[in-house]
């Protein structure tokens, strides 16, 4: 449990011993109503040190796959987002995959594969502090979160599934869930090889 107002419950730590479990999805759509969804972070693909942006397209590394395969869970299916990392976390967890091209992570433009400090500060500042800037040419953060949680909410139901994204998406699902909008996304932090139970509220 993240904390005992927030409603984020936060899954097992992913380097204790495993005791395998199936997990189900609940579809409660209806005016005034959330939809509770199983989320987890993609594996790791290298150490922060070596990160740059956009890294979710890249293989786990072999921390990532032990990261990945030690979770306390299993499920006949997984949804999942297209890129390597995420498709590779959701094989080692599902029976089934469906990848799913709506539950990509943020479009970082052409800041994917650059490291931070490669970027001009001006520019790393406006990314930062306003949500709708996209200085990268790709997607604001605002933009993002609006993706993440109209897609969420058209989802069909997944029973005894989870939906398997790149941290950002889950970044974004718990900033909605927090109701803390586009400002608090990057106050949200996402290990790897996480797990989240989040609602989201769906508009009528």
């Amino acid at each position: 449990m993240v904390g005992p107002r927030t409603g984020v419950r936060r899954g097992a730590d992913p380097h204790r011993a495993p005791r395998r479990r199936r997990l189900v999805a609940n579809d409660v759509r209806g005016r005034g109503a959330a939809l509770t969804f199983t989320l987890v972070a993609a594996g790791r693909t290298g150490p922060n040190r070596a990160l740059s942006f956009g890294d979710e397209g890249r293989s786990l590394d072999e921390r990532g796959r032990r990261d990945v395969s030690s979770l306390d869970l299993r499920c006949p299916l997984a949804i999942c987002g297209p890129e390597s990392s995420v498709r590779e976390t959701a094989a080692l967890l599902a029976d089934g995959v469906r990848v799913d091209d709506a539950l990509r992570s943020i479009d970082l433009g052409s800041w994917v594969g650059r490291r931070p400090e490669e970027i001009p500060p001006a520019e790393l500042h406006a990314w930062f502090t306003d949500p709708h800037a996209a200085p990268h040419g790709g997607e604001s953060v605002a933009a993002f979160l609006g993706r993440v949680r109209t897609r969420l909410g058209d989802l069909p139901p997944a029973p005894e599934g989870v939906v398997v994204v790149a941290k950002p998406v889950v970044q974004a699902a718990v900033a909605l869930h927090r109701d803390v909008g586009a400002a608090g996304f990057f106050g949200v932090d996402i290990p790897p090889a996480s797990t989240w139970t989040v609602d989201i509220s769906i508009r009528g």
